[in-house]
């Protein structure tokens, strides 16, 4: 092992993170989306234009649940794409936040314990 008991362990990390991880991840999570949503340009501008669209299409809203058969015009089903590719950018902006973030706490995880 590289470092004593008094340093702590790799096993206590999600007690060094806040408690349980599922619990601590999505507070993560929430708080990441949070920060993305005031601080990310790209972001921010994506969740405006996904909101304009679906308030102009209304339908778009529709493809995500419910049933039944939905026809489609081309504005519409372009629309529904565009809106698809926005979901993606957030989400790909949200994993890049949470993989920086990893870094951040692991880094201070393993200094905490006297590895690094």
């Amino acid at each position: 092992m590289c470092q004593n008991q008094e340093q702590g362990s790799y096993n206590d990390f999600p007690i060094f993170i806040g408690g349980s991880f599922n619990e601590s991840f999505n507070d993560i999570d929430s708080s990441i989306c949070v920060k993305l949503s005031n601080t990310n340009v790209e972001y921010m501008d994506a969740g405006k234009e996904l909101n304009r669209l679906w308030e102009a299409f209304p339908i778009i809203t529709k493809l995500e649940g419910g049933d039944g058969e939905i026809c489609l015009t081309a504005e519409e089903h372009s629309a529904f794409n565009l809106c698809e590719n926005l979901i993606l950018d957030r989400e790909r902006i949200e994993r890049e936040e949470l993989y920086l973030r990893g870094h951040a706490d692991a880094f201070a995880y393993l200094k905490r314990i006297g590895v690094i």
